[in-house]
């Protein structure tokens, strides 16, 4: 046992809740690497499966067709969530994770399709489902590490995902490597497969809360006491039976779409900020910037492999500054991270934009991009999830996600166009300006949950309005 202090001291078993916390994060790697692999591989898709001129059209929907299946998935874990706990879902999720990469092996552009779309749907289902997981199984003092380590999954699935697309031809694949090459569209499916296994044979306990609110105590209290030592396990228990049968807090974890849609009463404070987070993490332009990563580098007048290799260095970069600031990330405040990061964010932004007007060497306005990345990565990325999942109820959080993957659509489909339109210099000035307003709105109206309980969190929320 390894004991942590705060306002009171905890005791609970490190390793098995380390252990537990990294098996629900693979969901992120698979999350990553789903949002990755198609962007370095995009130019030999198109060659083998024979898009020729509707290459660029293809390209946009293939790549909003990951968004699209997260914005159902998304809606249908709300959904799911009242009937099967977190760790069922995950599981269903991997099964189904296995049978899109399967689907993806057959070199077709109707089988590609499907297997993207279905990708897409797990991926809004981790998207909820592993957050969620974690926060309910994580004591407060180490959950905000969980966050970076989310992103950490992320981005190292994304690394991945550019890592093994570096040796792909720069234009035409040859017919000897066109069955080769949609398998590297497969690992997904062996991740959640180690994932199932973990979750089937290690981890047997459903999250405490969703069996206090849907089995038994002695349930609840075996899946605490699966983390927590002896003294603290019933302290939490206790907590969390009375967080069930308060009168002014209770409820809110069972709040309907409906409900939080009409602004109930107890819900109109977390989902304005949660949803407000989660416009504003798309809004930021990061999805849009990894889809088209590639061909934005072709655009600054960078060949494509060097393209390839940039993206790969800069994601490498970016895992090590993870890495770097995971043992510092406990002693800052959501809000505070949230608010400091958006505005470099939109300095960032400002000093691209005057960059690619002014025509300044390519290569800065990549390391431009590298400080962006890493910036967002060490905060909204990773808060995003962390924060929603703590403020809100399964129905919330599956809202806020859906209504994430739903701005995400319209990015990817229409950050072409708009660079097109406007030209590449004023959708950057326009995201600098988003990223602006967003820090001044979080500084104003997010509330702090540093070293707070779930059910404390909650009770703060539901009195606000």
């Amino acid at each position: 046992m390894e004991k942590n202090t705060s306002n009171t001291e905890l005791a609970y078993n490190n390793r098995r809740v380390w252990l537990r916390a990294l098996t629900a994060s693979l969901g992120y790697f698979i999350f990553g690497f789903v949002l990755g692999n198609f962007t370095s591989s995009q130019e030999c898709m198109a060659s083998i499966l024979g898009w020729g001129d509707n290459k660029d059209i293809m390209i946009v929907i293939i790549s909003t067709l990951v968004p699209v299946g997260a914005f159902v998935g998304s809606i249908l874990t709300g959904f799911m969530s009242k009937a099967s706990g977190k760790r069922k879902n995950i599981m269903i999720t991997d099964i189904l994770t296995i049978i899109s990469s399967l689907i993806i092996l057959y070199p077709h552009t109707i089988t590609f399709a499907i297997g993207r779309f279905t990708s897409g749907l797990c991926v809004g289902n981790f998207s909820i489902l592993c957050s969620q997981y974690i926060t309910e199984v994580t004591p407060k003092e180490i959950r905000a590490k969980f966050g970076n380590v989310n992103q950490l999954l992320t981005v190292i699935g994304i690394f991945m995902a550019f890592a093994i697309c570096l040796p792909l031809p720069t234009s035409n694949c040859s017919e000897s490597i066109a069955f080769y090459v949609p398998l590297l569209f497969a690992l997904p499916g062996i991740i959640a497969g180690i994932q199932f296994l973990m979750l089937l044979k290690i981890f047997k306990n459903e999250s405490p809360e969703w069996l206090l609110y849907n089995k038994s105590i002695n349930t609840t209290y075996k899946a605490i006491s699966s983390i927590y030592a002896k003294e603290q396990a019933e302290k939490i228990m206790t907590e969390l039976v009375s967080f069930k049968t308060s009168n002014t807090i209770g409820k809110t974890s069972g709040f309907t779409f409906i409900q939080l849609l009409k602004c109930a009463p107890g819900s109109t404070k977390s989902m304005r900020v949660a949803s407000l987070y989660h416009i504003a993490s798309q809004l930021t332009g990061v999805t849009a910037l990894l889809s088209y990563l590639t061909r934005l580098f072709i655009e600054f007048g960078i060949d494509v492999f060097l393209s390839r290799c940039l993206i790969t260095g800069i994601t490498f970069i970016r895992i090590i500054s993870i890495l770097l600031f995971l043992p510092h990330v406990a002693k800052f405040g959501r809000k505070s991270i949230t608010v400091f990061s958006e505005a470099i964010m939109s300095f960032c932004m400002l000093i691209l934009g005057i960059f690619i007007v002014f025509n300044i060497e390519p290569l800065v306005s990549v390391l431009i991009i590298t400080i962006y990345l890493i910036v967002f990565n060490l905060s909204v990325g990773p808060i995003v999830w962390i924060y929603s999942s703590e403020v809100l109820c399964d129905k919330g959080m599956a809202l806020c996600t859906s209504i994430n993957w739903f701005i995400c659509i319209f990015v990817v489909l229409f950050y072409p166009v708009l660079v097109k339109t406007i030209g590449m210099e004023y959708s950057f000035l326009g995201i600098c300006v988003l990223d602006g307003v967003a820090a001044i709105y979080f500084y104003f109206d997010m509330v702090e949950t540093k070293n707070l309980s779930k059910p404390e969190i909650r009770e703060i929320y539901s009195k606000l309005r």
